[in-house]
């Protein structure tokens, strides 16, 4: 995946907040080329192991301040 498809995956992920897609596709880090994006996705699935929910768009930013979601204008679910 490239930076800006994988950025959209975690945007739209947060978005639908269902971990479903996660386990149905068999997703992980190694699927992420970008740095950022694989730790915050590795966050992600740490805080579904913790927490059985995907986490809200303000505890990711807590977390990576810097990463920036990008709007998602389509109406396909994840």
């Amino acid at each position: 995946m490239s930076r800006p498809i994988e950025i959209g995956f975690i945007t739209k992920l947060l978005e639908c907040a269902d971990p479903q897609v996660i386990v149905e596709e068999r997703i992980t880090p190694e699927h992420f080329t970008d740095d950022e994006a694989r730790e915050v996705f590795r966050e992600i699935l740490r805080h579904i192991t913790n927490h059985s929910a995907v986490p809200s768009l303000s505890v990711l930013l807590d977390l990576f301040p810097h990463f920036t979601p990008v709007d998602v204008d389509d109406t396909a679910a994840v």
